[in-house]
């Protein structure tokens, strides 16, 4: 007789566990989505927008470690980048000038509202947590507007008109100042 493996569906417990640990290491290594808070970097990306951040954009990190293991690249000035600032918060800004080999000036859009390396100076490039690809403003009822970051800038594609909206009660992931 032969062994006949079960099918999944015999064996659901397994297939979830399995596809956790696969999202886990997705979020972890690969990419994340994050929600932006705070005007520094109006009006490219308002407050509330939900970001997706590749994370092995520039090299590959474990979760926590201070560094890259193996950094294959750095962010070219404006590329918009997920960081830990000095004080150790998260923020999003767009990359500037590079400041020697290892550090590069964080800015934001909104130099008025924006708390960034002008503040704090130059931020190391083992900071930086990941690349902000694609991202979605807040919009209302049945629209949507997804940018995407080219090399020649942000372009839209849209489905209807992208009113401006703002968002009252929406949870914080990081702090943009």
């Amino acid at each position: 007789m032969l062994w006949k493996r079960p099918a999944i569906r015999e064996r659901p417990g397994k297939a979830i566990l399995w596809g956790c640990v696969a999202a886990l290491l997705m979020k972890f290594f690969l990419f994340d989505f994050m929600v932006a808070e705070g005007p520094s970097m109006t009006p490219a990306i308002q407050s509330g927008s939900v970001l997706f951040v590749v994370r092995f954009a520039y090299g590959f990190r474990l979760p926590g470690a201070k560094g890259y293991l193996l950094r294959w690249s750095k962010p070219k000035a404006g590329d918009v980048v997920v960081f830990l600032t000095p004080v150790g918060d998260t923020a999003v800004k767009r990359c500037g000038a590079w400041d020697g080999d290892d550090t590069f000036f964080a800015l934001g859009d909104n130099n008025r509202e924006s708390y960034d390396s002008r503040s704090y100076g130059p931020v190391p490039v083992d900071h930086i947590i990941g690349k902000v690809s694609l991202f979605q403003n807040p919009v209302g009822f049945g629209t949507s507007s997804w940018k995407n970051r080219s090399e020649s800038g942000f372009f839209t594609k849209s489905k209807g008109a992208v009113p401006k909206t703002e968002v009252l009660e929406q949870p914080q992931v990081f702090d943009v100042k």
